[in-house]
């Protein structure tokens, strides 16, 4: 993220001074932590210059640049929070800093690239489904396709090659990506293939086993990143703040 060294030290020495809290997140990070996922969204999908106000395209990318507000204000009263507990466990700044700083790096480092995997997987799918939706007339059929090796999880090994109407409810669970750094897509077809026992054990399996914040096709709902995201855990806690976006723009309103 574009967050300079010295800003980052201003917040964490905010935090031990406690001038900053929950209900007053500093905007510049929220908009540092944000801008980058948005850049990756409108890279993949288009930006709403790209499409007719109104469309589906249109309307989705909106729901999309919410869904990525909500999550990065989520995720900033997250790490807060945690550096807010910081602060209490450590009886001086010094000490309090340097696991404040690691943490942050975790933050900017692990978990971001993890995150941004996920929304440029996500775009894309988004941009599939809107294909699909516009071609289920003639091909009204979709194939679950997954890169087999020695990295495909369990659930993608047991949906290869499973066809599905489009319109099947089931589609809305099991549609990528089914996990982080899943690497599956749906290929649109006119036929289905027969329902094997294997594909129905693989259905059931998935279905048990899909992590809630990927049980989500991203092209209906528009949640890149779906319920049950590690860092909704804190909007849960705090309802009234949550639902004001911890006091944060959304869409730049």
């Amino acid at each position: 993220m574009e967050y300079s060294e010295a800003e980052i030290e201003s917040y964490l020495v905010d935090i031990w001074n406690g001038d900053i809290d929950l209900e007053s997140l500093p905007e510049d990070l929220y908009d540092a932590i944000r801008s980058q996922y948005k850049d990756e969204l409108f890279k993949r999908f288009g930006g709403l210059d790209d499409f007719e106000e109104g469309s589906k395209e249109y309307d989705l990318l909106l729901q999309m640049t919410e869904n990525i507000d909500r999550f990065s204000a989520a995720k900033l009263a997250t790490m807060t929070s945690e550096f807010i507990a910081l602060a209490d466990e450590h009886d001086n700044s010094d000490d309090y800093l340097t696991a404040s700083r690691e943490r942050f790096g975790v933050y900017s480092g692990a978990y971001e690239q993890t995150e941004m995997n996920n929304v440029t997987s996500q775009a894309y799918n988004a941009s599939i489904w809107m294909q699909i939706e516009n071609d289920k007339e003639d091909l009204p059929y979709l194939e679950y396709d997954a890169v087999m090796d020695d990295n495909t999880s369990d659930i993608c090994a047991g949906l290869n090659g499973l066809t599905l109407s489009v319109d099947d409810p089931q589609v809305s669970i099991v549609s990528p990506q089914n996990h982080n750094n899943c690497r599956c897509l749906w290929r649109q077809v006119e036929n289905p293939r027969t329902m094997t026992k294997e594909h129905k054990e693989g259905l059931k399996y998935a279905d048990e086993n899909i992590d809630e914040p990927f049980r989500n096709n991203v092209g209906k709902t528009g949640m890149i990143f779906g319920k049950g995201s590690g860092y909704f855990d804190v909007a849960n806690e705090t309802k009234g703040l949550a639902k004001r976006n911890f006091n944060l723009p959304i869409n730049n309103d």
